[in-house]
């Protein structure tokens, strides 16, 4: 998935990917979440719009990060303008 960069948002370290999930979605957060070990999601007011993990896209990518509770990772949050 090939996106704009957007406008850097905040930095998330060794956060618990469940929590920046849970965080971004009821924030309504619209933008581009970007979590290490290849997995990136578009959302548009705290609804997913697109997802890619790995070699996953779409429904089953989301449903793939979804069964992932307790991983650490860093996220970036970039808007988009």
């Amino acid at each position: 998935m090939h996106l704009p960069r957007g406008t850097f948002h905040s930095i998330k370290k060794k956060v618990s990917l469940k929590l920046v999930l849970t965080e971004v979605l009821q924030s309504r957060f619209s933008g581009i979440l970007t979590i290490s070990g290849g997995t990136t999601l578009v959302l548009r007011q705290g609804q997913i719009i697109l997802a890619e993990h790995h070699t996953l896209q779409g429904t089953p990518a989301f449903e793939e990060l979804s069964k992932i509770d307790d991983l650490q990772v860093d996220a970036e949050l970039s808007t988009l303008t």
